[in-house]
């Protein structure tokens, strides 16, 4: 399961690319590059749950860099961010442990259900 995934040169450049565009997103609206990036990898691998732990993975980066960022800019609260992260840290652990267990159908309906009511919900209210 561990198996690194062959690249070629030009896969190595698309990802590059798609890091570039995935980061940009996440960084304009702190949300949504993690999305780009599992598209992407989703093609290339063929377990969805790796997909998912991948790009979870890659997410972490590029949401630090953006804290970073928005942080020096003076754009955060530490006291929410904390207070949120604790609730989160033990959820995403709970669903990391989820994820190898549901078949790669199943995390497409979730995660495209899940989109598409957060969606619903940004743009009622």
């Amino acid at each position: 399961m561990n198996a690194k995934i062959k690249t070629s040169k030009k896969d190595v450049l698309l990802f590059i690319i798609i890091g570039l565009a995935a980061g940009l997103v996440n960084g304009l609206l702190g949300t949504g590059g993690g999305l780009i990036v599992l598209l992407v990898i989703a093609r290339k691998v063929k377990s969805e749950a790796r997909a998912h732990a991948m790009s979870t993975a890659c997410a972490l980066i590029f949401s630090l860099l953006s804290a970073f960022a928005y942080s020096t800019a003076g754009k955060t609260d530490w006291w929410l961010i904390f207070s949120v992260a604790i609730g989160m840290s033990i959820g995403g652990y709970f669903g990391a442990r989820l994820l190898g267990k549901l078949k790669g159908r199943t995390l497409k309906i979730l995660l495209g259900s899940s989109l598409t009511v957060s969606g619903l919900l940004m743009l009622l209210l």
